[in-house]
Formats: C-alpha cells, structure tokens, sequence
C-alpha cells in the first residue's frame, strides 16, 4: 500500500505550490519571496516522506508511489479548479466585495 502520509504531503506541497503560482498574478502585494513560499512545502513534504519510509512503518517505493499519486491529484485538483474558476469568478468577487450593512 502507498504511504498515505506521503500522498496527503505530495498534494498539499504541490497544490500549495501551483496556487501560490496563481496568487503571484492575482494578488502580488499577498505573496511571501519566492523562496520561502516554494521551500517550506517542499521541506515538510520531504521530511514526512523520509520520516516515513525512515522509522520503517513504509518501503522507499511505497513512500515514493504514495507521493507521485498525491502530486497527481494535486494537479487533477488545481487544473479543474482552474477550469471552473472562470464560470464562477464573477460570483466569487461579488460575494468578496459586499459590504456589510
């Protein structure tokens, strides 16, 4: 069995990573350097990855397969997203920008 440790860690660092991506665009004056927004992901999900495979409760394959499947459905995840947002941008920010009365 992969890891599910590794898969929940290969999404969040992924998808993490392609929204910051998105977020650069949107909204520049939001975003974290680079650096750090593309380091701090990648460094948990390689800890509890090695963490993982390193206290034996997995095999290196099934720590890297549980990986690559959470960086697939990471990019199935934001790709559709990406694909609805257009249909639902103009809701979204009129449901952001309403003042309360």
């Amino acid at each position: 069995m992969p890891s599910d440790h590794a898969q929940f860690m290969g999404f969040i660092a992924i998808f993490s990573i392609l929204t910051y991506r998105f977020l650069q665009h949107q909204r520049p004056q939001l975003i974290l350097p680079p650096k750090i927004a593309l380091t701090i992901p990648l460094s948990v999900a390689l800890f509890v990855c090695y963490s993982r495979y390193a206290i034996g409760v997995h095999s290196l394959e099934q720590v890297l397969v549980g990986f690559v499947v959470g960086v697939i459905f990471a990019f199935f995840w934001y790709f559709l997203g990406a694909i609805l947002y257009p249909s639902y941008s103009g809701r979204l920010e009129s449901i952001l920008h309403r003042k309360i009365d």
